[in-house]
């Protein structure tokens, strides 16, 4: 898909996430919808629907769902608050069979050549009803990297800046795009072990570090007022109590005002005509592709409820660190008879600096090529013996004279 920005255009390599998660559905071994159990290819389609209609006659006799409901224990994605009321809000309007098709999405630059010619932002999805084989990540687009400015001018970076938004939002709607439509009007699928069900697909997690959450919300990363994307925060009261009793961000209202700067900065780019809204909502004047999928800005509005801890990101913070080596005394305080829920409080640890140790095999990710700083480190120490080379044959000859 080609995208033009300014004077340059940008080819977007993508496939639809709605299409990634019906395949994914349709051939996983073993799916589940937060409802008994789990059905897998053993699983005939009559009694799947027999169990959701049985769920459906059961929903009204559960209690609210909410931070403080302790009738259930959340394991994973499927039992979260987030999930479990998109299936409540979902068949109130669509019926006791509709099916929600949860979807989560990750974003990170990683490196495709050895030459620095490629840098990317791979897109990934994730679909949370596939426990079974296929319920791994699958990247669903590659968006191209803008470098940086190469005048160190205000003008020119926010012009590098306003590229990378909008070439950010433009490609995710692209991703989106069909899933978008069926988040609202539903489609109607084989599911592996149902045959065909009645699917609604929601976005229940946003799997990404800081920056790229804000970049994804279209949202200030820094120099701005409110720096926490699901209240409003203030950086002057963080450290008061006042900072506990803030307002959660209202998603309509910030929504409204992006799409409105958004059409006053394509008229008018200057900076001056979107101060307002950073100094509102810090938020930036690109109205977020996901902004327009149902169950985000529509129904339990939970576009800045979603985002996810990504512990590929965070774990190796020096603040991480300094947590995990209090984190023994942490599960034997709070774990009944030092029983956590992978085990004891050892088998716990163990899992921890497994996961950690998997961490380090990974690449880490910088703006330049692999083996480039490696070639450039060594250009620098030919360049450094060849001068001591040189000054001591100058040295030699000099005494000699």
């Amino acid at each position: 898909m080609p995208i033009s920005i300014g004077n340059t255009v940008y080819t977007y390599y993508y496939r639809g996430v709605l299409t990634a998660g019906l395949d994914a559905l349709a051939c996983a071994e073993a799916v589940d919808f937060g409802e008994d159990g789990t059905f897998g290819g053993g699983s005939s389609a009559a009694n799947g629907a027999a169990v959701a209609t049985t769920s459906g006659q059961q929903e009204s006799e559960l209690p609210e769902i909410g931070d403080d409901d302790e009738s259930r224990e959340r394991r994973g994605t499927l039992d979260s608050d987030l999930y479990q009321q998109e299936r409540r809000n979902l068949r109130a309007i669509q019926g006791r069979t509709a099916l929600v098709m949860g979807v989560q999405l990750h974003a990170d630059e990683a490196l495709v050549s050895w030459s620095g010619a490629h840098n990317i932002f791979p897109v990934r999805s994730r679909f949370v009803n596939v426990v079974g084989r296929g319920g791994s990540w699958t990247a669903v687009g590659y968006i191209k990297h803008v470098p940086r400015a190469v005048g160190q001018t205000p003008a020119r970076r926010l012009e590098v800046s306003d590229t990378r938004n909008d070439l950010l939002q433009r490609s995710l709607a692209v991703s989106l795009r069909t899933l978008t439509r069926a988040s609202e009007t539903g489609i109607t699928a084989p599911v592996s072990g149902r045959g065909d069900a009645f699917l609604v697909p929601r976005i229940v997690g946003l799997v990404v570090d800081q920056p790229k959450e804000r970049a994804i919300l279209a949202l200030m990363g820094n120099r701005c007022r409110f720096f926490c994307s699901p209240c409003m925060a203030d950086k002057d009261d963080v450290p008061s109590t006042s900072a506990i009793r803030v307002l959660d961000r209202d998603v309509v209202q910030t929504l409204d005002a992006q799409l409105e700067a958004a059409i006053v900065r394509r008229d008018d780019p200057r900076p001056a005509r979107r101060r307002a809204l950073g100094q509102e909502h810090s938020a930036l004047p690109f109205a977020p592709a996901l902004g327009a999928v149902n169950g985000l800005s529509t129904g339990s509005r939970s576009l800045y409820r979603m985002v996810s801890f990504d512990l590929l990101h965070v774990w190796k913070l020096g603040v991480l660190r300094l947590l995990a080596q209090r984190l023994p005394a942490f599960l034997t305080a709070v774990c009944p008879g030092g029983r956590a829920r992978l085990g004891t409080t050892t088998d716990t640890l163990d899992v921890l600096n497994l996961r950690a140790f998997e961490l380090d095999r990974n690449c880490n990710v910088c703006p330049s090529a692999p083996g480039y700083f490696c070639v450039k480190k060594v250009a620098w120490v030919a360049c450094a013996l060849c001068l001591i080379v040189i000054f001591s044959l100058l040295v030699t000859m000099w005494g000699g004279w």
